[in-house]
């Protein structure tokens, strides 16, 4: 589950985020702390913001390796990336293909970037939201509606039961999913996959479809067909 019912918000973070400070803890989930790179379940984290004027990052901390607090000093204090952990999800989805609209079952693979840290960008009105890293958006990522273009900046390669997800800007990732018999002869088969950057869904929690459906939708997502290497 996300923080949003168990986190510790200061009252300068509170205030600065007004009402975007939901959507931001609805895409935070406590997994390791962002400043010692211990484990997070079992205590109560503490919400920090650096504030980088253009964007910013939200993270979380043990409240003792880092109040929560709003950053806007010099002394920016941005998560590393061996501290943020991220998720992964191989799902088979009905999809219709041709033009008789017959039904097939197609691979789509979900990452989750950073569980315990986000980017935000701030609006012309002020108003702060969640914005997938930039770097996805340079690789060719972007919001639905899906097409058949491959993204240029990634690409997937089959490791055994295993698919990789690496960049050609080497500045994120590599991320991997299992698959099972099924979707990896399914990836073999169309030479690639449907995948989806989120932050709206951690993918280990996912027991049903359903579930899947905000980031199908975009909500906080970019997504993009990445062929296979090679």
């Amino acid at each position: 589950m996300t923080v949003r019912e168990n986190v510790v918000v200061s009252a300068a973070v509170r205030d600065k985020l007004g009402p975007s400070l939901q959507q931001i803890l609805d895409s935070l989930w406590a997994i390791d702390c962002q400043t010692c790179n211990q484990p997070l379940p079992g205590r109560r984290p503490a919400l920090s913001v650096d504030d980088f004027s253009i964007f910013a990052s939200a993270t979380l901390h043990h409240h003792e390796c880092r109040q929560s607090a709003w950053n806007e000093t010099d002394q920016i204090r941005a998560a590393a990336g061996e501290t943020v952990s991220h998720h992964t999800l191989c799902a088979l989805l009905p999809v219709a293909y041709g033009d008789n609209g017959e039904e097939g079952r197609k691979p789509f693979v979900l990452v989750n970037p950073g569980l315990e840290m986000i980017y935000l960008a701030r609006s012309a009105l002020g108003q702060w939201a969640v914005e997938p890293n930039r770097a996805f958006v340079d690789a060719g990522f972007a919001p639905p509606p899906l097409t058949s273009t491959p993204v240029p900046g990634a690409v997937v390669e089959l490791r055994g039961n295993q698919l990789v997800i690496g960049f050609r800007s080497g500045l994120m990732g590599p991320f991997d999913v299992n698959l099972n018999d099924e979707a990896r002869n399914l990836v073999a088969a169309e030479g690639g996959a449907v995948v989806l950057m989120t932050h709206a869904v951690d993918p280990h929690e996912i027991t049903d479809p359903t579930q899947l459906e905000p980031a199908l939708r975009g909500d906080r997502t970019l997504m993009g067909y990445t062929q296979l290497a090679g």
